[in-house]
Parts: structure tokens; C-alpha cells; sequence
């Protein structure tokens, strides 16, 4: 007979990995084991920059080319789900993943985020910024609504007033995240064209949402234009 008895009734001792050995596995594989991105927050920060390549249609990935110059390679990984995470963001991919960074390398990644400039090959310039989102955490939520205790339409905007409230916003000191599902925080890319200002909001999934061109996109483009051939 091959095989293991059964262990006696009460506690065993199981194998696992100590706080120090956790600390030193490699980022993607100390995500891989983790059971909520909330519980990954201490050590990275979760961003999602797909708007670069679903509106501006860029030909090279700006978070690998700093990834590179950095020379930490460990240092950005990302988390693929079975399912769409996002409205409005049309490419597959981008739709369900989010990806992860060393939190003491972000500082420097939001930067070089926030500094983008792009002219496209129709002579039209963009601008890029950082911003952040709330979504389901998706380790946590399976997509039902039976338990949601709000409105669904208002789901993310508590969460992004509940946040302003902790930041010290007084208007939103007494309003306090939804109890279920489980929000996660994210951070997600916004572009300023000449055409539309293109930006996430938060929700059970957070979406893409226009705006007119703002007047400080449109000076930039007809001084770069001027200057730029």
C-alpha cells in the first residue's frame, strides 16, 4: 500500500514561508500566493496605463523602456484574470491586467509617466498624467451584485469621496467606503489631445470618459507645432 496515514484529529504543522523568506521572493511570485491586492499594498503599487496604446496608439511601451534604463527587471511586474476589468478599454490585454510596481521605485515611474509628450505622426500632440482609480478587488470579487448594499452606479463614487475624505477633504470626512465587494486602488493613465480629454473613473468596472480638449492641450500643440518640425 502506497501512501500517507491520516493525520490524527487536531492541529498540524503545515510548511510555509516566513516573513523574511516572503520578503525576498521575487516580486511576481510573492504576488502569485497573495490573496487580495490589498494585501500586496504595503510593498507595491497597482497601476494600469493601456489609455496610451488604446487612444494614442503608441509603438512602444514607455513603463518597459523605463523598466530597462532602471535596470531592476524584477521591478514592474503584471497580473493576467480571466475576465475584463475595465469599460471602454477595447484591447484585450489591457482589459485584464493590472500591473504591479516596487513601491519605492513608483515615485520615479509616475514621474516619467507624467512627463510624456507624444507628437503622433498626424502632427497632433498629447499630454499624459497619472491618476487613480477604485475597482473590485478582483482577488475577492466574482462579479455578483446580490450583496452591494448602494447603487451600483455609485459604488465607485463613494469610494473616490470616501478617499478624499481620509486625504483630509472635510466635504467627505463622514463617508465610508462600501462595505462589499472589497475596493482595491489603482492607478490608470488620462490623455489630453486636441480632439477630446480621455480619462478613467471609478466603478464595479472603471470606464474611459471624454471631455472637450482642454484650452492648455490646444496652446501646447500650436506651440510645439510651431517649434517642432
Amino acid at each position: 500500500m502506497d501512501g500517507k496515514l491520516p493525520e490524527p484529529e487536531g492541529i498540524c504543522i503545515a510548511d510555509s514561508l516566513s516573513a523574511q523568506e516572503l520578503s525576498n521572493l521575487p516580486a511576481i511570485d510573492r504576488a502569485g500566493i497573495s490573496l487580495k491586492l490589498s494585501d500586496m499594498q504595503s510593498d507595491f503599487v497597482f497601476f494600469n496605463h493601456g489609455i496610451l496604446f488604446t487612444e494614442i496608439r503608441l509603438d512602444t511601451d514607455p513603463v518597459q523602456e523605463f523598466v530597462y534604463r532602471s535596470g531592476q527587471s524584477d521591478s514592474v511586474f503584471f497580473l493576467s484574470y480571466d475576465r475584463p476589468l475595465f469599460r471602454n478599454l477595447v484591447n484585450p490585454f489591457w482589459n485584464s491586467v493590472i500591473f504591479g510596481c516596487k513601491k519605492e521605485l513608483w515615485p520615479a515611474l509616475r514621474t516619467a509617466l507624467n512627463s510624456i509628450l507624444f507628437k503622433a505622426l498626424d502632427k497632433k500632440v498629447y499630454s499624459c498624467f497619472v491618476q487613480n482609480v477604485y475597482l473590485p478587488d478582483p482577488y475577492l470579487w466574482n462579479g455578483s451584485t446580490e450583496k452591494i448594499t448602494v447603487p451600483l452606479s455609485d459604488w465607485g463614487d463613494l469610494c473616490e469621496k470616501a478617499d478624499r475624505g481620509l486625504s483630509g477633504d472635510a466635504r467627505y470626512s463622514s463617508v465610508s467606503f462600501p462595505n462589499y465587494p472589497t475596493a482595491a486602488k489603482i492607478y490608470v493613465m488620462g490623455v489630453s489631445g486636441p480632439d477630446r480629454l480621455a480619462y478613467m473613473k471609478s466603478g464595479l468596472k472603471p470606464y474611459i470618459v471624454y471631455d472637450d480638449p482642454e484650452p492648455e492641450t490646444l496652446a501646447l500643440q500650436e506651440a510645439i507645432n510651431n517649434h517642432v518640425p
